[in-house]
C-alpha cells in the first residue's frame, strides 16, 4: 500500500480528533463563562478572564461570540435546549394540551430560578434578534433561528397528535398555537424574573408556572372542541 493511500485512510481519524477538540474547547469556554456569570455577576466579568479560566488565548472567544453578552445568550439557549429535550421526552401523551406545553416551559422556570439575575439578564439579551455573523451569515442560518424553529414544530406537534385525539378543532393551525405559546411564554417568565429582582415577588417557581397556565389556558380557550 502507497504511503498516499495510508495518509488518505489516516484523514477522518485526523478530522476526527480535530472536531472532538473543538468540541471541548467549547465547552470550556461556555463552562468557564457560565461559571464567572455566577460567581462575580455579568457585568464584572471581563473576556480575559473567561479565556484564562477556559485555557484558552483571549481571541479564541471571538469564535463564538463577539463578547461576554454574546456568550450569555449561547449558555441560556444552550441550557434551555437541554431543558426542552428533557421535558419533551417526558411528556404525558395523555395530558391536556395546556398541560403538556406547561410541562414543557415549566422546566425552563426551574433552571431559571437557580440564579434569576443573570436569568433576567439572560432573558433581556435573548429578546434581541441577534446581529448577522462576520462570515456573512444571516439571521435564518443561526443557531437562535433554528432552535427556535425546532421549538415550534415540537409545539406543533403537541397541538397536531391533540387534533387527532378530537380535543383540539381540526381547522386550527399547529403553528399559530405554537407561536402563540410560545410569545405568552417569553412574556411571562420575563415579566416574573422582573418582579423578583425589584423584590415584589419571591423566587416561587409554582405561581410563575401557574400564572403561566392560566395565561395559556385563556389565551387558548378557543382551540379546544
Amino acid at each position: 500500500m502507497s504511503g498516499t493511500s495510508r495518509g488518505a485512510e489516516r484523514a477522518p481519524y485526523r478530522l476526527g480528533l480535530r472536531a472532538d477538540a473543538q468540541v471541548e474547547r467549547r465547552r470550556r469556554v461556555l463552562e468557564a463563562a457560565e461559571a464567572l456569570f455566577h460567581e462575580k455577576g455579568l457585568e464584572a466579568t471581563g473576556m480575559r478572564e473567561i479565556a484564562q479560566r477556559a485555557g484558552v488565548g483571549t481571541g479564541t472567544l471571538f469564535l463564538y461570540a463577539p463578547d461576554k453578552r454574546g456568550l450569555l445568550r449561547l449558555i441560556h439557549d444552550e441550557q434551555l435546549r437541554l431543558c426542552q429535550e428533557r421535558a419533551f421526552a417526558t411528556v404525558d401523551p395523555a395530558a391536556g394540551l395546556v398541560d403538556q406545553i406547561v410541562h414543557v416551559f415549566g422546566a425552563q422556570y426551574v433552571y431559571l430560578s437557580a440564579d434569576t439575575r443573570l436569568s433576567l439578564q439572560a432573558v433581556q439579551e435573548a429578546s434581541f434578534v441577534p446581529a448577522p455573523t462576520r462570515d456573512g451569515t444571516s439571521f435564518e442560518d443561526s443557531d437562535y433561528f433554528r432552535r427556535r424553529i425546532a421549538l415550534r414544530q415540537r409545539l406543533a406537534d403537541l397541538v397536531i397528535a391533540q387534533q387527532e385525539r378530537g380535543t383540539v378543532v381540526p381547522g386550527v393551525d399547529p403553528i399559530d398555537v405554537a407561536e402563540i405559546a410560545i410569545s405568552i411564554y417569553v412574556t411571562e417568565v420575563r415579566e416574573w424574573l422582573i418582579g423578583i429582582e425589584i423584590g415584589n415577588e419571591k423566587t416561587d417557581v409554582e405561581k410563575g408556572v401557574e400564572q403561566l397556565r392560566r395565561r395559556l389556558a385563556f389565551a387558548l380557550s378557543s382551540a379546544f372542541v
